[in-house]
């Protein structure tokens, strides 16, 4: 039966190992690692110090034990579910810049010692990807820390993913979730001008968002498009029918940020702190966007699509304390 390790490029955690994903979460010893990585090959005290303080984690869980050694099956079958961990991260609260594992180390672990059919020794097959081993010795720039209860969370995210087969999900809340996973990796923080690829992050997310709030044919005046998104907004993240206008405001300034950047109208020349938060908060509005639209997935439908509801929600209470209850849980 083999086991999988996959490295968690930006996690970082508390505690040593937890339960995680029907597997665990591990800070593996660098001796460990380096047991299973083979082909790493470069001086062993410099990489075992930078190695401790990246500090990676790794989700370890075991595989069909029927499933074989081939690299292409064992790949597919590991696929599926290392998108469901990831995509349990990307929803955290704070929606981070988390990149695909897929993009670091995998190391697939057989209990067997003997050779394997490709040449590699030791049980051991690494399936390396294009960012090599850079994320496990340096780590990333921008990792996150997770203590137990919060990684709770995310294990609880987990099982709803898994549990509504959202893996399944298509149109507009997939092209979301592609948008939220892809402004994730590497290029999109570190590519060219910082301030560019941020803006450009902030520009993708709010388009995803626009597509889940706002419907496929904008029939009213160009002026209304941004007072919608903000409305729809605010009452798909849940705000009390009477505490609304606080949640539209901001959401329909995003939407206004997003043109103003596209349209060349706002193009600071020094590097802005502030702006910078707003762009991290365009990330968080599409997080909760995509979250909501699946709680929703039961409620909605081609012929009475999300942003109707949306929109009748703005003018009625009922409708609002009908989503509000569903969003909770507490909805037929």
């Amino acid at each position: 039966m083999p086991t999988l390790y996959a490295h968690l490029p930006g996690v970082r955690m508390e505690p040593d190992e937890h339960p995680f994903a029907g597997g665990r979460l591990m800070r593996l010893p660098f001796e460990v690692w380096r047991a299973l990585d083979l082909g790493f090959d470069v001086e062993l005290t410099l990489s075992d110090a930078k190695y401790r303080k990246s500090d990676p984690v790794f989700w370890v869980n075991e595989l069909d034990h029927d499933i074989g050694r081939d690299r292409e099956t064992l790949m597919a079958a590991a696929y599926p579910a290392l998108r469901d961990v990831h995509l349990a991260f990307l929803l955290d609260r704070s929606a981070p810049l988390l990149p695909a594992p897929t993009l670091s180390c995998l190391y697939f672990e057989f209990v067997e010692t003997s050779a394997l059919d490709d040449g590699e020794h030791g049980g051991v097959l690494p399936c390396i990807g294009p960012m090599g081993r850079e994320l496990v010795v340096h780590g990333s720039p921008l990792s996150l820390t997770f203590e137990e209860d919060r990684l709770d969370d995310v294990d609880a995210l987990h099982g709803y993913i898994e549990s509504t087969a959202v893996r399944d999900v298509r149109g507009t809340v997939r092209a979301a979730i592609d948008v939220l996973a892809e402004t994730a990796q590497p290029d999109s923080w570190h590519g060219g001008d910082p301030f560019v690829s941020r803006a450009l992050c902030f520009a993708r997310c709010i388009a995803a968002a626009e597509r889940l709030l706002l419907p496929p044919e904008h029939d009213f005046e160009r002026g209304d498009i941004a007072k919608m998104f903000g409305r729809h907004a605010g009452a798909l993240l849940g705000a009390l029918f009477d505490d609304r206008d606080g949640t539209s405001e901001h959401a329909d300034g995003l939407y206004r940020l997003r043109s103003e950047l596209l349209q060349g109208r706002k193009v600071p020349s020094t590097p802005d702190n502030e702006l910078n938060e707003r762009f991290a908060e365009g990330r968080r509005l599409l997080r909760s966007a995509i979250y909501s639209a699946l709680t929703l997935r039961g409620h909605v439908s081609d012929s009475a699509p999300l942003w109707r509801w949306l929109a009748a929600c703005w003018e009625d209470p009922a409708q609002q304390e009908k989503l509000i209850a569903v969003l909770n849980g507490d909805g037929n």
